[in-house]
């Protein structure tokens, strides 16, 4: 009975380790996946718009997320692609973009979400992130009435947070190098 128990809590140990020590996917596909959502973001609209955003960016969250464990960095980076994702399923026909370029991209980022599940278990939503994809749907893309200018405000804001998330993503490889 005694030795069941004991494999029971061997098991459940390293199946938590697995979860972020075992991430190799963060680890050694990330990057390379990550850079394929920057070219592509860059490369299906014109020149980025950086003016008309009225939601602002949450560099704050970043930075606090920034000096957080690992499991809570990969947590974010995973909720951050789903908002993300959320936000390319809206109505998207006054853009102007390269549809095969923008289908890339979505399938990407589904890709990041469902990798990323794997490596984090699910916890409690960050209660600044919803709101601020939620703002940037109402006050953006709503109140533009899905132009092509307010998905380009978008495009605009996504890039920022590809590189930030990017940004997050090497922190986790170099921690995860380090341990």
């Amino acid at each position: 009975m005694e030795a069941r128990s004991f494999w029971k809590c061997i098991t459940l140990i390293l199946s938590a380790l697995d979860l972020t020590l075992g991430c190799t996917w963060i680890q050694y596909r990330y990057d390379i996946v990550s850079r394929e959502s920057l070219s592509l973001i860059r490369e299906m609209g014109g020149e980025l718009v950086h003016d008309g955003v009225i939601v602002p960016f949450p560099h704050k969250t970043y930075d606090d997320v920034f000096h957080s464990q690992m499991d809570d960095k990969i947590a974010f980076i995973r909720e951050t692609t789903k908002q993300i994702l959320k936000l390319y399923h809206g109505n998207l026909d006054a853009v102007t973009w390269d549809r095969q370029k923008l289908t890339e991209f979505q399938i990407i980022l589904h890709r990041q979400a469902v990798e990323l599940r794997k490596c984090v278990q699910p916890r409690k939503r960050n209660r600044i992130l919803i709101p601020y994809f939620k703002a940037l749907n109402e006050n953006v893309l709503k109140k533009k009435t899905y132009s092509a200018q307010a998905w380009e405000i978008i495009r605009a804001q996504v890039r920022i947070h590809l590189q930030r998330l990017n940004v997050l993503a090497a922190s986790i490889r170099k921690e995860m190098t380090s341990v």
